[in-house]
């Protein structure tokens, strides 16, 4: 099932549960995904129903008896909103490692709202580290942001997704482990409740804007809603790739992580 799909499917899913079981419920149908390996079996390491901060990181390098194009991390963050007058963001950051000859990460942020003058925003970052010399690549990327029963609500998602092809994905270039160590300081400061959603949409752009010299792998999804008299933060122009497939680099890449990954081809 492509990225897309699944998240607005998960969106969707959202917008029908309307008691605190709503966490359990997506988290039975993402299970449910797994089994027809939508998601792979690892995805269970990634958290499917959280309106808390969350920062993860892949501790070794992924191995799975899935098909190749299938290899490869799972990222999934939902988010939901229910209280009126409240704000609700939150993130999740995941290093994937695949040493095999294909890669099939996915990454997705779902964003639910259904209240009254309320934000939302969800954000999933997810960095590949795969083997340069893969001959499978199939990354996806995907973003949706859902109002229900909404007033003057608004309602974000962005997924950021870095594919580098590297001679080790065991070993991380400094530069990620950078950009790792700051967007989930940022992800904790606005998931603590202190931060507007437009501050925080700032401040998560200017965190990706910092690694320019990583922009050539980046592939961007973003979405959002809005119900009468309310208008979404500014957002970041998307990475031109279709349908969250890996991006072409650009022309001059300011610079390159230590051991010189390739970007990820066509």
């Amino acid at each position: 099932m492509p990225a897309n799909a699944l998240a607005r499917a998960l969106a969707s899913a959202a917008g029908w549960v309307k008691t605190r079981k709503h966490a359990a419920v997506v988290g039975v149908a993402t299970i449910a995904l797994l089994g027809t390996g939508a998601l792979g079996a690892h995805a269970l390491s990634a958290d499917t129903a959280n309106t808390s901060t969350t920062a993860d990181t892949a501790s070794s390098p992924r191995t799975s008896s899935l098909p190749v194009s299938n290899a490869g991390p799972k990222n999934v963050v939902i988010v939901q909103n229910r209280t009126d007058d409240a704000v609700k963001i939150a993130g999740r950051v995941q290093l994937g490692r695949e040493p095999g000859p294909g890669m099939g990460a996915v990454n997705i942020a779902s964003a639910f709202s259904s209240c009254t003058d309320c934000t939302t925003l969800a954000v999933a970052l997810q960095i590949n580290l795969f083997n340069r010399n893969a001959h499978v690549l199939t990354p996806q990327n995907a973003a949706t942001a859902v109002n229900g029963a909404c007033t003057r609500c608004v309602t974000e998602a962005f997924a950021f997704q870095y594919n580098i092809g590297v001679d080790d994905p065991t070993a991380v270039p400094p530069r990620v482990n950078q950009l790792v160590a700051q967007m989930k300081q940022e992800l904790a400061q606005a998931g603590a409740g202190h931060t507007s959603l437009n501050q925080a949409v700032s401040e998560i752009n200017t965190v990706i804007g910092e690694y320019q010299d990583l922009t050539a792998f980046l592939s961007t999804r973003h979405e959002a809603a809005t119900s009468p008299d309310s208008s979404p933060a500014p957002s970041p122009s998307e990475s031109a790739s279709p349908g969250g497939g890996t991006p072409s680099p650009s022309s001059n890449p300011t610079a390159s992580p230590s051991d010189q990954p390739s970007p990820s081809p066509t």
